[in-house]
């Protein structure tokens, strides 16, 4: 049996850890909307990586295969960084 586990990303703010109000991982703005940008599977847990980043910032990313592209390697890199499944 597998365990489910989210990991959210976000930039760091005055915001606490706990609430589910968190600043966008683009642009800093204050957002509660999330993007899955990543689901790992080990062998006893599947992880949902998931990406605080505002609506603006979301539309922007759709519209632009470059611009998201830069965003997504920045999450790559973050995430080898700083998650320890990666």
């Amino acid at each position: 049996m597998f365990t489910r586990k989210n990991v959210y990303i976000y930039r760091s703010s005055n915001m606490p850890d706990e609430g589910w109000l968190h600043s966008c991982f683009h642009c800093y703005a204050i957002t509660s909307h999330l993007l899955r940008i990543k689901k790992k599977i080990t062998f006893n847990a599947i992880y949902n990586v998931e990406v605080y980043v505002c609506l603006h910032c979301r539309k922007k990313l759709s519209e632009n295969d470059d611009l998201y592209a830069t965003f997504y390697k920045r999450c790559k890199m973050y995430m080898k960084r700083n998650i320890q499944f990666y």
